[in-house]
C-alpha cells in the first residue's frame, strides 16, 4: 500500500473511531498489521504512538464540539470516549493549557442566536 493510502485510511480511521478504548487492535487487524508494526507505522507517519494520536483525534473533535456547539462539558467528555469528566479535563488541560470552558470563550462561541 502507498504511504498517501495509509495516512488516508489511518485518518480515517481516527475520524470514525476516537472514542473506542479497544480501536488499536481493530485498527492493526484492519491494516493487516500487527501492533507492534502498526505502531512503527504510527511513529514514521505522525510521530507518535496509537495513545497519543488517539488524544489528538478526541481533542481535535472537542475543540471542535466546544467552538461550533452549546454541547456541556460533560456530554463531550462522554461523545470522544471518556468515561469521566475529570479525565477528560485533565487531559483537555494537558492538551491545550486551558479549560474546556477557557477554550470556548476564547474560541468566541456565542449560544446566542
Amino acid at each position: 500500500k502507498t504511504d498517501l493510502h495509509r495516512i488516508g485510511y489511518i485518518d480515517e480511521f481516527f475520524e470514525a473511531n476516537f472514542a473506542l478504548n479497544e480501536g488499536e487492535e481493530l485498527l492493526a487487524r484492519n491494516m493487516h498489521l500487527s501492533k507492534r508494526q502498526l505502531s512503527r507505522v504510527l511513529q514514521k507517519y505522525y510521530g507518535m504512538g496509537y495513545r497519543q494520536k488517539l488524544i489528538c483525534a478526541r481533542m481535535d473533535h472537542a475543540a471542535w464540539l466546544l467552538r461550533s456547539s452549546d454541547t456541556p462539558v460533560f456530554r463531550i467528555a462522554e461523545t470522544v470516549g471518556y468515561s469521566s469528566e475529570s479525565a477528560f479535563f485533565q487531559v483537555f488541560r494537558r492538551h491545550f493549557q486551558m479549560t474546556p470552558q477557557q477554550y470556548r470563550c476564547q474560541s468566541g462561541y456565542s449560544n446566542t442566536k
